[in-house]
């Protein structure tokens, strides 16, 4: 394995910077790491991590979830990545065999994957997106097969009884991972249960107290942000139209940008997380990071000057010094780096780059020095999942190292 780390950092340009092939070798001892916690059961692949129990109303040690955000598709997708990067046999297997069980139980019982309903990070749509990027990732087209027996099991009821609505949980998550596999595999089913998503979100908008039109998402409240508020959802929109030409779902995102910019505060120089509601933390899940990453995305439909000042602000917000000790990109600064590499990669934003070697730096420097990775979990659990845990952290130091090869699962592209 050490083998083909060093053929993939011979490979990097001898001017590269240090944080790259750091970048690299972190990266690699991650998904290694990961693979050493794997568990083998019955030619299934599965981890143990530190998860929320609803039944007893805590954290406890379990088996994964199928789910992006804490299970076993997280993990499989940044193990997909690292296969494709490192030419690694080791990590493809472990990818395509984790994803196996998604496979079983969509053919034993595919309601079962819509218990936590049909969000990208929490539902069974991510289920939809890890099996289509990792299959797009490895060249593996039973991986696609998957995910449209997946889609195949969808009702019209999964999409209009849905009220949580945001990227997480609900229809605008839905609606990206539909189209994630949409383009593989253009089929009109697919297409289809996307533009429901986005007719059930123009059917479930509020008034908001500043006259325009959004959404009440977490405990029916309007927020801004990316993972549960108006950004997110905006974007999904946005994306929508950008493949039907819906003039319907581009004004309502107009509106959503419009509502979110009223909760813009000159005195916080920051988004208000809601109305009458303080600044959010600067995160990629809530604040000014989410919220230029999801202007960064749709900026070729909003090509006018408050739409890049938008993002101007969020750079600045996130290029003040870090709050948080975590790491991970949820609510981590591995998540911050994602606008910094959009900006960096769309715009060529000339100090965008920068900040997130600055950031990525930090990051190793702090883990090396204190021997782990900051992590809710501490030290002393060890974390595969994607959005709080080391898949994620991996996942992010290859976005940083080689942003054009591996997918923005922050983005869910």
């Amino acid at each position: 394995m050490m083998a083909q780390l060093q053929t993939t950092l011979r490979v990097v340009s001898e001017e590269s910077s240090l944080s790259i092939k750091d970048a690299f070798a972190e990266a690699f001892l991650i998904a290694e790491t990961i693979a050493t916690h794997a568990k083998v059961d019955d030619e299934r692949i599965y981890w143990v991590t530190c998860a929320y129990d609803p039944h007893l109303h805590k954290r406890r040690l379990q088996p994964m979830s199928f789910r992006l955000y804490d299970g076993i598709c997280g993990t499989a997708v940044f193990l997909a990545a690292a296969a494709k990067i490192f030419d690694s046999p080791t990590f493809r297997s472990l990818a395509v065999k984790a994803l196996r069980g998604i496979r079983a139980t969509a053919k034993a019982n595919s309601r079962e994957l819509f218990q936590y309903g049909i969000g990208a990070a929490i539902g069974v749509s991510s289920a939809v997106y890890a099996l289509s990027t990792a299959g797009e990732m490895l060249a593996c087209p039973e991986l696609l097969d998957d995910a449209q027996a997946v889609v195949a099991a969808f009702t019209s009821d999964d999409i209009t009884s849905d009220r949580s609505l945001d990227l997480l949980s609900g229809a605008a998550g839905c609606l990206l991972c539909l189209l994630r596999l949409y383009r593989l595999r253009p089929q009109a089913n697919t297409l289809s249960l996307a533009v429901r998503c986005g007719e059930h979100l123009l059917a479930q908008r509020t008034l908001s107290p500043a006259g325009f039109l959004a959404w009440a998402t977490v405990k029916g409240q309007l927020r801004s942000g990316f993972a549960h508020g108006a950004a997110g959802i905006c974007y999904a929109l946005i994306e929508l139209y950008s493949v039907t030409g819906d003039e319907r779902f581009l004004a309502a995102a107009v509106e959503g940008r419009e509502f979110e910019n009223s909760l813009y505060s000159e005195e916080h120089t920051n988004w208000l997380s809601g109305p009458r509601a303080l600044p959010s933390p600067n995160r990629w899940c809530n604040g000014s990071a989410g919220i230029g990453l999801g202007r960064l995305a749709s900026l070729s439909m909003f090509p006018d000057e408050s739409h890049v000042a938008d993002i101007e602000r969020a750079l600045d917000i996130t290029s003040r010094p870090a709050s948080t000790v975590l790491d991970y990109p949820c609510c981590g600064n591995l998540g911050l780096i994602e606008l910094h590499l959009a900006a960096s990669q769309y715009l060529r934003f000339p100090h965008a780059r920068e900040q997130a070697e600055f950031v990525t730096n930090q990051v190793i420097q702090k883990a090396r020095l204190f021997g782990h990775y900051g992590l809710e979990s501490g030290e002393t659990v060890y974390n595969p999942s994607f959005h709080q845990g080391m898949a994620g952290i991996g996942h992010q130091l290859l976005r940083f190292a080689i942003p054009d090869q591996t997918p923005s699962v922050l983005l869910w592209r």
